[in-house]
This record gives C-alpha cells, structure tokens and sequence, in this order.
C-alpha cells in the first residue's frame, strides 16, 4: 500500500495529511502562533494538592497551571511504580515541590495542560522509558530475527525501559544504540535542572520535522512540502538524520494545494461535518457534548425483509472501520458511546466485534471497549493529547446562543489565506484583493500571519471588509496592488 505525506504549511496553521492507498489516514494540525505543547518537558514547581479528587496543580509558567492525576504521578514513587503500588497524592507530591513533567494534553477551554511524571523521549528507532524496566519491540516487525537483534542491541544498555519502533528494522543496530545513548544523556540533562523557576526544558520539533521523526520510512514513496522555507529544513534534518530516504521528499510548487491530492480536502471536509457516509449507502453520524461523544450507526434504508441481519452486519462493519478511523482523524477523546443497527445472531455480533477490536489496534492513543449490550451499545474511552478539531475549528454561535456551531475566527482566516495562496500560486506576480467578513477582516488585519502571507504572495494585497459575507465566506479578487 502506497502512503505519502502532504505537507500544508500555511500562515496560520500547518496541516499535515497520511495518506494510505490514496485515502486519509491521519490528520495533524498545529497552529503557527500556538504550537502544542504535548511532548513538552518543563520543571515546574506543585502550587497546590487536592486529595479530595487526588490531583495536584503545578505552576509551569504558564497563564493557567498544569493539572496532574495520582495516575499520571505514580512514577515518583520510584520503586514502588514497579511493584505495582499505587500511592495517594499526598505521598507523592507536596506544595513547593519541583518536579519534571511532561505534557500529555494541550489545555483545552478552562483546562490547563495535563502532565505526567512519566516521562517519554521519542527518537527515530526508540522511544526511551525511563521510568520502565522492559525494551518491547513493536509487533509490525514480525521478523524474529530482527526482533531478537534489535532487543539484543539495547540489552543493558538503557537505565529505563524502551519501545523499539518500526524504522528500527531498516537500521543497524550501532545507530540504534548511539540513538540510545543520545536519548539517556537527554533525560540526565534534564533530571539536572535546578529548581529555581518553573520553565520549558525541552520540547518537540515543529510538525514537518516531527512527521519525518515519527513516519518516513521504506513504506512512504514520497512527502510533498508546499512552503519553500518548510522544505529546506526538512530536507537538511532528512539528510542529517536518515539520508537513505531524503530523496523521496518533494517541494509542491502546484499546481493546486498539495492536499487537492486523492481528494484530501474532501475528506478533510468530512472530518469537520457531523455526518460520515459508508461505502453500503449508510452513516455514521458523529455528535459530541462535553459529558461524551455519541456514535450513531444508520443504514440509509429500511432493514426490514429477509436480508434484515445481513445489512446490518454490513453497515456496523463498515461503520467499525470508519469510526475508528474518524477518532483517529478528528482526535475525540474521553467517553465514546456508539449505537450500532440491532444484531440478533450471536455470530453476527461476535464478528462485530471482532472487527472493531482490530480496528482499533491501529489507533496510536490508549483505547479501552466494552462488550456489546443487548441494546446494541458500545462504550469506550479513549485518551487524546491535542484539542478536538471540531473544538478547534469552531466555537459557539453567537447568534443561536450556543446551540449550533459556526467556524472560529482562526479557521475562517487559514481557510482564507490558504484560497489567497492558491490564487496567487495559480497566477505568481498578480495583485489581489482577499473579501472577508468585517469580524474577520479586523482580526487578520491584527494578525502576525498577514504578513507572512503578503511575503509568500510576492505581490499586493488588500484586505477588504465585505458586510455581504457571512460566516465561513470569502472571496479572492484581482486587487489595485496597494496593501492594506
């Protein structure tokens, strides 16, 4: 199966899209001004202990504090973590305390950051565990040779414990050990640090270079970079770090966005609707509050007939896959309750389950399900690190009170700006004009990502406030070329 890995880098926000066999697999998207945090290793010192919900608050800094469970604590109890204890807060933490955590969610409305004492260090053939005692090799290398080379190349080499991935296969083991090495010698310089104010000692690459990090390998036949300056630093950290696959990665001068290829945008759209259909003429209809999110299945016809069981098995099988596809893409998190067609066969539901078991085995967060009810209900819970993109692309209306959703002012200005970049790619040295919404229009005006955008157009530009636009519109205009 072909994957590549399109690489959006606008203005306001980069995107960046796995596609497999020409479908979307994975979405990432990180803003330009506000990257996420997750990953991000800080020293911070603990404001307060709440045993009453068994939590800590941890000043890193930051406008709201960080909020750490007893679970996500449990790995400064050293040995104890090992044999398997489970400590309450208070003996684990204590106000004034400076400890060294890690970021495992972005804030998220009135949330600070999530943290974790458990702290991870990602290479490109390893993940370094220090707080683990076991090496696992990842269960796609099925080669036991390799499996067997691999364990034995970090065998008492690692204080911690470690996840040997993928890519680790098409290295030798001298590059895996001195990836080892680098990352051991990180996590003491970080241990290192004095306390004497809460900040960032470490934090994650921008996206481009932490997809190659994460993804390119032999598998990916190419990786297509529409920003020039992008490009270049992909390219030179490519060629520095895995020169054996640099030349697959490609600057997208156009024609068209690089995520116009096998009709990304519209998956893209989908991901950002409610409703997502199946290839059986059914839908699987996403709804989310903030208790949980809600799977509807629906066959798009009547089931009624001699074919009732079939049908049904064949949408829920259809919608096992798609939905566990969706809560990858649109990163949902929390408590997920699904509401399959009704199966009466006991086979039939085994099957289902089945199907949905395997699906989720490809989700890279931590994903519990439960049994199938007599009702034909689904719970799982599944932890997400990022913000929801519906979360992220939208926010109440204003109009409705809340009811419905209209597009937050940064995704109306990135969708602007990237039919801006289009326009202007289309037809290079031309002057435009860019029609928005007043709201919008006096947002970007104020907004460093203009002139990012007036340096990568090479030509005028005019930000024109168009009362006739609504919500989510705009409009792209031959301009005078004098700017805004």
């Amino acid at each position: 199966m072909s994957v590549e890995i399109l690489v959006e880098a606008g203005p306001i926000e980069t995107r960046i899209a796995v596609t497999e066999g020409g479908h979307l697999a994975e979405l990432l998207v990180e803003e330009t001004d506000q990257p996420s945090l997750v990953g991000s290793i800080w020293l911070g010192r603990v404001s307060r202990v709440a045993s009453g919900i068994q939590a800590a608050f941890v000043d890193l800094g930051l406008p709201r504090a960080g909020f750490i469970n007893r679970a996500d604590a449990q790995a400064l109890a050293g040995d104890g973590e090992a044999k398997g204890e489970t400590r309450p807060i208070e003996k684990l933490l204590h106000e004034g305390q400076w400890i060294l955590v890690q970021v495992r969610k972005d804030a998220d409305r009135d949330k600070g950051v999530g943290l974790t004492a458990a702290i991870t260090l990602p290479g490109r053939a390893l993940v370094y565990l220090p707080h683990r005692r076991e090496i696992s090799v990842s269960r796609r290398i099925e080669d036991a040779a390799q499996r067997s080379r691999l364990a034995a190349a970090l065998a008492g080499l690692l204080p911690g414990g470690a996840v040997v991935r993928t890519v680790a296969a098409e290295m030798e083991s001298e590059a895996v050990r001195a990836e080892a090495g680098r990352l051991v010698r990180l996590h003491e310089e970080l241990r290192a640090a004095k306390g004497d104010r809460p900040r960032c000692l470490w934090r994650e690459p921008e996206p481009a270079i932490r997809i190659l990090r994460d993804r390119l390998d032999a598998t990916v036949t190419e990786v297509a970079i529409d920003d020039e300056a992008t490009f270049r630093r992909a390219r030179e950290h490519a060629g520095r770090e895995m020169p054996a696959l640099a030349g697959r990665l490609r600057f997208h001068a156009g024609p068209g966005p690089v995520l116009a290829r096998h009709d990304v945008l519209d998956e893209i759209a989908l991901i950002e609707g409610p409703r997502v259909p199946l290839p059986s003429g059914g839908a699987i209809t996403i709804e989310a509050t903030r208790a949980l999110t809600a799977i509807d299945v629906d066959s798009g016809r009547d089931t009624g007939g001699q074919d009732q069981e079939s049908l049904a098995l064949r949408t829920n099988l259809e919608a096992a896959r798609e939905l566990a596809r969706q809560m990858r893409l649109r990163d949902i998190g929390g408590i997920i309750v699904v509401d399959f067609i009704e199966l009466r066969n006991p086979a039939s539901r085994e099957r289902l389950m089945e199907r949905l078991a395997s699906e989720i085995r490809h989700d890279r967060a931590p994903v519990r399900l439960s049994g199938l009810s007599e009702f034909g209900l689904v719970e799982m819970t599944r932890r997400r690190a990022g913000v929801a993109l519906g979360t992220r692309h939208s926010e109440n209306c204003a109009a409705c009170g809340g009811s419905g959703r209209q597009p937050s002012l940064k995704a109306e200005m990135a969708a602007a700006l990237r039919a801006l970049l289009a326009e202007g790619a289309a037809i290079p040295g031309r002057a435009l004009a860019l029609h928005l919404p007043p709201r919008v229009a006096g947002a970007l005006l104020a907004h460093p990502a203009l002139e990012r955008a007036r340096q990568r157009l090479g030509a005028g530009l005019e930000i024109v406030a168009d009362e006739s636009l609504a919500a989510g519109q705009h409009r792209v205009a031959p301009g005078s070329g004098a700017p805004a």
